[in-house]
């Protein structure tokens, strides 16, 4: 997540705040990344949602994301 302002520490917690209330999911923050593991919908569904409340919260901001089929690092 790359937001678009100045005070930029804020909307990046936010976002990991939010998917890692997510039940059902591996969440692991990185200094660089957060990987999000679990049922494919769920954790899709949880990046979608953080995505747009931060969007709401805090304005725009660049995400990049990988999607990795199957990938197990948290196991």
């Amino acid at each position: 997540m790359y937001p678009l302002r100045e005070e930029y520490i804020a909307p990046i917690n936010r976002f990991i705040e939010l998917v890692n209330a997510v039940a059902g999911l591996q969440v692991v923050t990185t200094p660089t990344s957060t990987i999000v593991q679990g049922p494919t919908m769920a954790a899709m569904a949880a990046v979608q949602q953080a995505l747009l409340q931060c969007y709401e919260e805090f304005g725009r901001a660049v995400f990049v994301v990988k999607y990795i089929p199957d990938y197990r690092a948290l196991d």
